[in-house]
């Protein structure tokens, strides 16, 4: 049986090389992962569970000017939570 938590905190950060821009900076952020298992002394088998960005943080990877629309700025957004589980086996 395992479990397993792990953390990261970003301070503030400029997502583009546009100077001055207020909508290019990602403002401070935390998230977490978690994950737990249960599994077979041997290793043959293990199950887990698992959820990435547990407390569905929304934030800027990327800011870039839009194509064809002058003046207007679009991002790319990091990962929203996701969850899922893992099965093991080993022949």
């Amino acid at each position: 049986m395992f479990a397993s938590v792990n953390g990261r905190w970003e301070d503030e950060r400029r997502t583009s090389t546009q100077p001055n821009l207020a909508f290019d900076i990602q403002e401070a952020n935390t998230k977490a992962n978690v994950r737990v298992g249960l599994g077979s002394y041997s290793g043959r088998w293990a199950v887990e569970l698992w959820s990435n960005n547990v407390t569905d943080e929304q934030t800027k990877n990327v800011t870039f000017n839009t194509p064809l629309r002058v003046g207007s700025r679009s991002t790319f957004l990091e990962a929203p939570r996701t969850a899922g589980a893992t099965l093991r086996l080993t022949f």
